[in-house]
């Protein structure tokens, strides 16, 4: 694993094999030690030390039990074959002739999130993390251990954390809708590689996917789009579904964070209600991609207003602390012709409609900040010159126009650049290696590391992505190689395709679509899809219309 040393254990087809076998390799300390552990047809006896989970604080403090985490582990185990029972709150007596699980939620591992101890004896397994995350993460690789061993793995002691804390993956369901299983699929797949972050994209111009109860509208209107040939599309999230989704992700150890894409990208919004935009003129949710003109008036008081209620009711169904506002690709011709956004400007001393955005977005950063979040934004809200404090920036797209190296630094910021990081380009536009071998560094010559650096984040854009087949296949593998790229990142590319290959098998064997290694990162010359993209200080076009149709694969 991790350090390098080579132990041999049964494999998965009985044969002898490294140890080496995971996505992501740990990162850390190994000790194996004699003898082996078996799971397979024992009853595993749960026990919770010091476990802070299972309270609801306000609902916002929510952590999951120890016990439930134990459970999907189970649950896990016998989707791959390997059956056992499991019990909870018994003392050591009482756990004689099973296998005896210990989870410490209180260990001290030097502040590092998402970190553990995992300690595997013949009749004794001790996990020991500070948060759930890293109980997750403990699980999840005593999961493969035994699974990779059909059932039995190598006694072992290990220390893991990983090199990066944020590894995340963006899911558009606004251009094409993906069901509540479709959604908890691929959370499900991406957890077991510790991707630790959901984006889940819910606003958009072809669409809003999120239940409100204080703007009705926002569904009956905003959540519907007629298409060209007069069919119906639709589909949002009832908050029930959401609590669900959010409560099965930090189960896994993954946070979700939702986007509200503001002021632009919009136009679900102003379809529902008209008057939030400075024309106040009718629009329909848009059934073609693009850059739409009409964006939110940020001049009017009462916008303003719209915005506080709907993160009021948005962020109490997101417990964790990050809330992303989009600002990309944000045209400004309505604003410069609109009488209340020039007022605005004057009356707060801007110099131009790029600051007024600069402007809205430090309100809406106070108004989050007011409900204990911190705001995400993608690397757009970087054109103005007027400072943003205290933003996490996504970094998507490599604009000549953005500010230098040293204005820079006071940001951190989530690597999501085209070249490496846009899984719904086809794999000859960003291939597998590009993921796995790309640097983080700005177009400002800022290479991007320490605190400079939360990770990395793939965005699925489903412009093109009709289904979930599709989804799963523009995902994986290339999944893999952002899984451990931002845990490991120490090994070399043709090591991780040793390991690539038997997982693409593990995922063919739980019934998910994926591209074969061949297909992930073709030999031919690679195109740079980024080359493409325009200065949005200029008259822009949308990165949706550059793509190639994944249907050209």
């Amino acid at each position: 694993m991790g350090s390098g040393r080579e132990f041999l254990i049964a494999g998965r087809n009985g044969q002898r094999q490294k140890g080496d076998f995971m996505i992501p390799a740990i990162h850390g300390k190994e000790l194996y030690t004699e003898g082996t552990c078996t799971a397979a047809g024992r009853n595993i006896f749960f026990q919770g030390e010091k476990e802070p989970g299972g309270t609801k604080q306000a609902e916002m403090l929510y952590e999951p039990t120890g016990a439930e985490q134990v459970s999907v582990f189970c649950e896990r185990l016998a989707a791959a074959g390997i059956q056992t029972s499991f019990s909870e709150g018994v003392s050591d007596e009482q756990a004689s002739g099973g296998l005896l699980l210990k989870i410490d939620q209180s260990a001290d591992l030097k502040g590092r999130q998402g970190a553990y101890r995992l300690e595997i004896e013949p009749e004794r397994i001790c996990i020991s993390a500070a948060d759930s995350e890293g109980t997750a993460n403990a699980l999840t690789t005593l999961y493969w251990s035994l699974r990779d061993g059909n059932g039995t793995c190598r006694c072992a002691v290990i220390e893991d954390a990983p090199k990066h804390a944020y590894r995340g993956f963006m899911l558009d369901c606004c251009r094409h809708f993906f069901d509540v299983d479709q959604v908890k699929k691929m959370i499900e797949q991406c957890a077991l590689r510790k991707i630790n972050r959901l984006h889940w994209h819910l606003s958009e111009d072809q669409g809003f996917r999120l239940e409100s109860e204080l703007f009705p509208k926002l569904n009956e209107v905003g959540s519907v789009r007629t298409e060209e040939d007069g069919t119906l599309y639709q589909g949002y999230y009832k908050k029930e579904e959401v609590r669900d989704i959010v409560h099965y992700a930090k189960v896994r150890g993954m946070e979700v964070i939702p986007e509200i894409d503001l002021p632009g990208h919009v136009s679900a919004i102003v379809a529902a209600y008209p008057q939030l935009s400075c024309s106040c003129e009718p629009l329909k949710v848009q059934t073609t991609w693009g850059v739409f003109p009409r964006i939110l008036c940020v001049g009017k008081d009462e916008v303003m207003e719209f915005i506080g209620r709907l993160l009021d009711e948005v962020c109490a169904l997101f417990p964790y602390e990050y809330f992303h506002i989009g600002g990309d690709e944000v045209p400004k011709d309505e604003w410069i012709k609109c009488p209340h956004c020039q007022r605005r400007i004057q009356k707060e001393g801007l110099k131009d409609e790029a600051q007024l955005q600069a402007w809205f977005t430090q309100q809406v950063q106070k108004e989050l900040l007011k409900r204990g979040k911190k705001v995400i934004c993608w690397n757009d809200v970087l054109f103005s010159d007027r400072e943003l404090e205290d933003t996490c920036i996504q970094y998507w797209a490599e604009f000549e126009t953005l500010i230098d190296p040293e204005a820079a630094k006071k940001h951190a910021y989530i690597f999501s650049i085209i070249r490496g990081f846009y899984f719904d380009y086809i794999p000859k536009e960003v291939p597998l290696r590009n993921t796995y071998q790309f640097e983080p560094e700005l177009k400002c010559g800022l290479k991007l590391e320490g605190e400079n650096l939360l990770g990395f984040e793939a965005p699925l854009w489903s412009e093109h992505i009709l289904d979930g087949d599709r989804l799963e296949q523009m995902a994986f593998p290339r999944m893999l190689a952002l899984a451990e790229r931002a845990w490991n990142g120490e090994r070399t590319y043709e090591e991780f395709l040793g390991r690539c290959r038997e997982e693409i098998e593990c995922l063919k064997a739980d019934g998910v679509s994926s591209f074969t290694i061949e297909e992930a990162d073709p030999a031919e010359e690679k195109r740079d899809p980024a080359e493409e993209k325009r200065d949005p200080a200029e008259e822009k076009t949308d990165s949706a219309e550059e793509k190639a149709d994944p249907a050209e694969q």
